[in-house]
């Protein structure tokens, strides 16, 4: 007797297709969105990172100065608020792109899913929460995930080993030529950790499309009634186009 997989024999319709959408069926990898997000995240940064600093710099030095701040409470608070203000106006690009880097790194795999959102207070139950971890579903997870998290270990490791000299060096730099340096290894650190990541990612995306396929797939019955959704039951058409026949035949 054939198994259920045996038995499915025909690829989706676009019809098929269509509805495993409607109900949110669709190839879909967390993974490899948040490797998207981690790469474009350590690349804006790169470019931002002096931005950022410098703006920083500037507006501490000229904040924290004994010419233009007193002692009072008063004018500390002010100046705290005004460094605070400051370095939200400096981050907060950094951190708009990254939430529309993030929502886009979803979208281009599922398109716009538009479905009535669910409410459950029981998803958000801790029992619940720690059941699904340690779940035969959570254990098999974290046995997929083990090799990415060693690659990514590796990868990382191998980078730090590859800039030791300069890591040693640090010491004794200047404080001005520290922070770009630092900047500029931690940065390479984490663009080779997220390369990595991205290429495990996209192996979990083609796992997760070639499911997705071998769940949409169709056996005869199903490929039957489909076909007859769309053309009609064909007993009831045989019983029209004998019908026009008969009154055509009568007409004539």
């Amino acid at each position: 007797m054939n198994s259920s997989n045996e038995e499915r024999q025909h690829p989706a319709t676009a019809a098929r297709l269509k509805r495993a959408r409607e109900e949110g069926d669709v190839a879909h990898s967390d993974e490899l969105a948040t490797a998207i997000q981690m790469v474009a995240g350590v690349a804006t940064l790169w470019f931002c990172a002096a931005t950022i600093g410098n703006g920083l710099r500037k507006t501490t030095i000229g904040l924290w100065s004994s010419s233009s701040i007193s002692a009072s409470p008063d004018a500390i608070v002010q100046t705290s608020q005004s460094l605070l203000w400051t370095t939200m106006r400096l981050v907060l690009p950094f951190l708009i792109s990254m939430f529309v880097i993030g929502t886009l790194a979803h979208v281009m795999q599922t398109r716009f899913l538009i479905k009535r959102p669910k409410i459950s207070l029981s998803s958000i139950s801790p029992t619940r929460w720690f059941g699904s971890i340690f779940s035969a579903k959570g254990f098999g997870q974290l046995i997929i995930a083990s090799p990415k998290v060693l690659v990514a270990l590796g990868v990382g490791a191998a980078s730090v080993w590859s800039h030791r000299e300069s890591i040693f060096m640090l010491g004794g730099m200047p404080t001005n030529l520290l922070a770009s340096a630092l900047l500029q290894i931690t940065a390479t650190v984490g663009i080779s950790v997220a390369v990595s990541l991205l290429a495990c990612s996209i192996v979990d995306y083609g796992m997760q499309w070639y499911g997705f396929q071998q769940r949409t797939r169709m056996t005869d019955q199903e490929m039957r009634e489909e076909i007859r959704g769309q053309t009609g039951d064909p007993q009831i058409a045989k019983v029209r186009h004998q019908r026009m026949r008969e009154i055509t035949g009568e007409h004539s």
